[in-house]
């Protein structure tokens, strides 16, 4: 996959040279085979694994390089111009079940009164000018849905898988920025060790001399 680093740079804050990213990236764990030169712009070609579908784009990236460099990523500018043609020009629903069209069309011109969000009443004080409640149907019940219409059980474990999605890659991406910052620890320690070590060198051989 191609990113540009250009583009990439209007979703965050980027100081680093694009090969230097390219680098930092690539110790993450998201590998960049080649960095080329286009122009005015530097394409980024990435090789990601297939567990990764969220880096799939440059908003993806820009995710990666936020919790790389401790930057904050942010969404373009957009504006969306609102169109003047109504809805029933371009398009039409055509109901298969005409005992729920009624009840939905009776709903949708009902009035909205102060009694519309009176707090309900407790179970055992029911309201003397309540209407007969109607027979509870199950959650799940398909006997009045159209195929392929979710119902609010199946919608509401929807949601809750893709918040759990969503949580597990926040969970991931911490984890990673961890694991680099711990990889620059190390490095830093070793350098600093390599250095000890060479001065120590050096001041054994001025002995000797």
């Amino acid at each position: 996959m191609k990113i540009n680093y250009q583009w990439l740079k209007e979703f965050v804050d980027i100081e680093l040279s694009p090969r230097l990213l390219a680098s930092n990236l690539t110790m993450i764990g998201h590998a960049v085979d080649s960095v080329e030169e286009v122009g005015e712009h530097s394409i980024l070609e990435f090789d990601l694994t297939s567990n990764r579908p969220d880096c799939l784009s440059h908003l993806g990236i820009a995710r990666e390089v936020s919790a790389l460099t401790g930057k904050p990523w942010k969404l373009p500018f957009t504006q969306l111009k609102e169109s003047q043609t109504r809805t029933e020009q371009v398009t039409a629903v055509e109901w298969l079940d005409a005992e729920r069209q009624a009840r939905v069309e009776d709903d949708s011109h009902r009035p909205i009164t102060e009694a519309s969000f009176a707090r309900p009443q407790p179970a055992d004080e029911p309201r003397e000018d309540a209407a007969p409640a109607e027979p509870e149907t199950p959650a799940d019940a398909r006997d009045d849905l159209p195929a392929g219409v979710p119902t609010p059980a199946e919608t509401a474990m929807a949601a809750l898988r893709a918040r759990d999605a969503l949580d597990r890659i926040a969970a991931r991406t911490a984890e990673e920025r961890d694991h680099a910052a711990e990889a620059d620890d190390q490095t830093q320690r070793e350098l600093a060790w390599r250095h000890a070590d060479a001065q120590a060198t050096e001041a054994e051989d001025a002995d000797v001399r």
